[in-house]
């Protein structure tokens, strides 16, 4: 469980970067989940919360000193590999959401080929190329009939992604 715990929120996290993740994660998830849970079965309610605290909670963690201290000192393949694991968010998307499969498949290949971009340019292109690869695709999929419900999720995914995980602390 430790290790799970220095995946998600570096060595030495603070206490009150703890707090303000999941606090801020369940209270807005639970918000959102009131806002729509008619239009959802229970069983899609109770992911829906479930992907909610991920990626809100995520945005968060990855924008931590902690966080991103223990990230970019792993091998690009080891950071590879945490942004492939979030093919699951699309695809649960698309198999238990119906949102559309190409629109999903779509969302991971523009995030993964971004995110290894980002990872391999300078911190000072990686921090402006990570806003406006968030912002081109945020456009991208306003553009298409996402439900307003999923709408939110995908901008968080974006933004967990390209803006928290993938923007490096300066080097000293």
């Amino acid at each position: 469980m430790k290790d799970l715990l220095v995946l998600l929120h570096g060595e030495s996290p603070r206490k009150s970067n703890l707090l303000l993740i999941y606090g801020v994660s369940i209270l807005f998830t639970l918000y959102l989940w009131s806002q729509y849970k008619e239009h959802l079965s229970t069983a899609q309610q109770l992911l829906y919360c479930v992907i909610g605290v991920d990626i809100l909670g995520g945005i968060i963690a990855n924008l931590t000193n902690s966080t991103k201290a223990f990230w970019q000192k792993q091998s690009l393949l080891a950071q590879s590999l945490f942004l492939g694991i979030h093919i699951v968010h699309p695809v649960l998307l698309y198999a238990i959401f119906e949102l559309d499969r190409l629109d999903m498949a779509f969302l991971f290949v523009y995030m993964f080929v971004s995110a290894q971009i980002l990872l391999n340019v300078s911190a000072e292109r990686n921090r402006i190329l990570a806003v406006l690869f968030s912002a081109v695709g945020i456009y991208c999929f306003s553009q298409w009939k996402i439900p307003l419900q999923f709408f939110w999720i995908i901008i968080a995914y974006l933004l967990k992604l390209l803006v928290g995980f993938c923007i490096r602390l300066e080097e000293e």
